[in-house]
């Protein structure tokens, strides 16, 4: 899908499913039902089980999966981020144990576990290292990112070494709210001194990073690797992508004159 090219000032990513992916076969396997899955649940339950009964794996399963579908239910409604730590309080609560600082402490223990696992399955296909010191050349980059774990996301970025192409960094954890929030995209506008209408937002997840940026006022690129359907009728995005290097294709006749003592009006 293609529009005519328009001067974009700044080029907005998503993260996961966008500028990096994630390897799940990385993480430790569980069998349950004959059926082998990856997943965080088994050093999880170890670790809990050394402070306190945890009950069986398969039931400290169930109850993780349930805790882990009821956050995304109520943030989906609610648009407000549920942090991972929230989740693993919400778990040991669920499953009784004392309302005290070990049971505190164990939950960021937790917490700080399940997200260095999931940190190692994370990676940058090729080609997306130099596409982002190509664009930084002349674009304004940002990254937004629906993240639970700020902390977590911040050191991905660093141990991929492309936190350096951005000017303005915010996962859904530091703000309160998840995409497509339009406070999120509000906020990373006025960090980068940017108009909406001088923003390309780019991203795969339809609600997210195509009806949320679209709303407020930016064009928006669809990474859709796959070839799906777009799921929706009334909202599309501008441009459609099989893969983030065609994104050079529809920028590269642009590049930015770059004057950051003047900072854009935003909209309220």
């Amino acid at each position: 899908m293609m529009v005519m090219m328009k001067h974009y000032k700044a080029i907005i990513f998503d993260l996961f499913g966008t500028l990096v992916d994630f390897d799940v076969t990385l993480l430790p396997p569980l069998k349950l039902n004959e059926e082998e899955i990856y997943c965080t649940t088994v050093p999880l339950f170890e670790t809990a089980s050394q402070i306190h009964h945890s009950g069986s794996l398969e039931a400290f399963h169930d109850t993780l999966q349930a805790i882990i579908q009821r956050s995304r239910d109520e943030k989906k409604i609610s648009l407000k981020e549920i942090s991972c730590l929230t989740r693993m309080r919400t778990l040991l609560e669920h499953l009784h144990f004392p309302e005290n600082e070990e049971t505190r402490e164990l939950a960021v223990r937790m917490k700080d576990l399940h997200m260095g696992l999931m940190k190692k399955c994370v990676f940058l296909p090729g080609g997306h290292l130099p596409l982002l010191e190509k664009l930084k050349t002349g674009f304004k980059l940002g990254l937004l990112s629906n993240f639970d774990d700020a902390d977590t996301g911040h050191r991905i970025l660093d141990e991929l070494e492309i936190n350096r192409f951005f000017e303005s960094i915010l996962f859904s954890e530091e703000a309160g709210w998840i995409k497509p929030n339009p406070d999120l995209y509000k906020v990373i506008l006025r960090k980068m001194h940017v108009r909406p209408e001088e923003t390309l937002f780019v991203g795969d997840t339809p609600e997210a990073d195509i009806f949320g940026p679209k709303q407020y006022g930016m064009d928006t690129a669809w990474i859709n690797p796959e070839g799906y359907p777009f799921p929706g009728d009334h909202i599309k995005p501008d441009y459609e992508l099989r893969h983030l290097s065609e994104l050079e294709s529809i920028v590269s006749a642009y590049r930015l004159t770059r004057d950051f003592d003047t900072p854009a009006k935003h909209q309220t």
